[in-house]
């Protein structure tokens, strides 16, 4: 059984791992166990795996990257560290043992690349190996790269590799009260939204309106798998509708429930903490902005 990252079962899945039964005639046999992972509640990051009876800790880095595993004794049983590509750099025991790398990718043993969803990932070359499905929409012009620094930036789609995960409450009695996980893109602030004359700065501070982004249109903030409590994308409003009926952003619209029957998004109160979101980013970054001029930084 395979639970993804929102926690509902995927997919059944099986993992080799042999293990002894002892039979009347006491010969051994060999069996497959099912393999469960279990994911940090709204993200992409596991936190434990289960092989019949044994259950194993999964120790992640700040960007969810697993480093360690521990059995249940508390022994250190899994160890790994990776370079600035991905790519294995230390490890101990079996590298199929926890066969997650940066959050969002999940090595293909046979090819030695990564699944990234949308594309695969190659650690050798730091490159996808195909080009980015959304195009000069990335605002990369290498269509085959991946993040821009590695060390603090994420992309589990495969699409446009700008992702920072950041924590953000809606404390509005109008509004849901979630605190949520949103993974934040870097955004021009001076763009001048047409709908109002204001650059993206102002128009956000003043009514909270979502900036343009480098497709020309209001940024989206988008619900991983149509769920209520996020995690949080802000995604180009362009890509968000390419990809409207696909597994990856809308799996519910692709089964045809609409939307997701566990954890439905309160649409009435969502508005009220896009609004206030929107807002709060604003403002965080004309602290950030005040910050660096009183440090004489231009």
């Amino acid at each position: 059984m395979f639970v993804n990252e929102n926690g509902d079962i995927d997919a059944e899945e099986k993992e080799p791992t042999p293990t002894t039964i002892s039979s009347a005639s006491d010969k051994s046999q060999d069996r497959t166990a099912l393999t469960t992972w279990v994911f940090e509640n709204n993200s992409f990051v596991p936190q434990a795996k289960i092989v019949g009876d044994k259950t194993y800790s999964i120790v992640c880095d700040y960007l969810g990257t697993p480093v360690q595993a521990f059995n249940e004794k508390g022994e250190n049983v899994w160890e790994c560290e990776l370079d600035i590509y991905g790519n294995i750099r230390n490890i101990e025991g079996s590298k199929t043992f926890i066969p997650f790398r940066y959050q969002g990718q999940y090595e293909d043993v046979e090819t030695g690349l990564y699944y990234n969803r949308f594309r695969y990932y190659s650690p050798d070359t730091g490159t996808y190996i195909s080009q980015d499905p959304i195009g000069l929409n990335s605002g990369e012009p290498n269509f085959y790269a991946y993040v821009h620094d590695s060390n603090s930036w994420i992309d589990p789609f495969g699409l446009t590799g700008i992702f920072s995960p950041a924590i953000w409450s809606a404390t509005s009695p109008k509004g849901t009260g979630n605190t949520y996980k949103v993974f934040q893109q870097n955004i021009d602030w001076d763009i001048v939204n047409p709908e109002t004359g204001l650059s993206n700065l102002d128009a956000a501070l003043k009514t909270g309106k979502a900036p343009i982004g480098i497709d020309g249109e209001s940024i989206n903030l988008h619900h991983s798998k149509q769920q209520g409590h996020g995690p949080l994308f802000e995604m180009t409003n362009s890509t968000h509708k390419k990809f409207d009926r696909t597994n990856a952003l809308h799996p519910y619209k692709v089964s045809g429930e609409g939307q997701n029957p566990f954890d439905p998004v309160n649409r009435k109160a969502f508005n009220n903490d896009r609004t206030n979101y929107w807002k709060d980013r604003a403002r965080a970054e004309k602290a950030r902005r005040s910050k660096l001029k009183g440090k004489g930084c231009h």
